[in-house]
């Protein structure tokens, strides 16, 4: 979090748990735990002088957790996921892919209760790796400025999207 590189919004690192279920199992599923460790990682940032970090929860846009399950982090967002289809040989096409993300988006927007960081898939194909998911093609340069034109369209449409700026009330995405 001290790299110059390191992402920071309004001055504060960004930090993500890349699975906010899985952190939650880690931690026996005890809220109280779950909050003791992000208050430790928060009191640890801080008196190292990085300020307040903004801690993500990473989740999965098929549902949204409860409110409660939510508390302790500051937004969520989702990694990638992709529509529940058999594998085949060829690959399905982009649009379904998107399509899904969009899906995604528009739940948290409107019944989430933390900021939700939007993502924009650029193709699936975890073949591989001899994952059983299905694989989707990589957009075209077309298919790709309309999936940023649909996300921007989202952020602008949709207050929720978007993590939340301190600095002259702007909204950063």
């Amino acid at each position: 979090m001290q790299h110059s590189s390191y992402l920071k919004i309004d001055g504060q690192p960004v930090f993500k748990i890349h699975g906010l279920d899985y952190f939650y199992q880690q931690n026996g599923n005890d809220p109280a735990r779950v909050v003791a460790r992000l208050d430790a990682l928060r009191r640890i940032a801080e008196q190292n002088g990085l300020g307040r970090p903004l801690i993500s929860g990473g989740v999965m846009p098929g549902s949204v957790p409860s409110a409660t399950r939510l508390a302790p982090f500051d937004f969520v967002t989702t990694y990638m996921d992709m529509p529940n289809l058999l594998q085949k040989p060829e690959l399905y096409p982009y649009d379904l892919l998107i399509q899904h993300a969009e899906a995604g988006w528009t739940r948290y927007a409107e019944q989430c209760s933390k900021p939700y960081v939007p993502y924009v898939p650029s193709g699936w194909d975890p073949r591989p790796w001899r994952d059983p998911r299905p694989s989707f093609a990589f957009p075209t340069r077309n298919e790709w400025t309309a999936a940023l034109r649909r996300v921007k369209a989202a952020l602008d449409r949709h207050p929720n999207l978007g993590i939340p700026a301190t600095s002259a009330g702007r909204r950063c995405y």
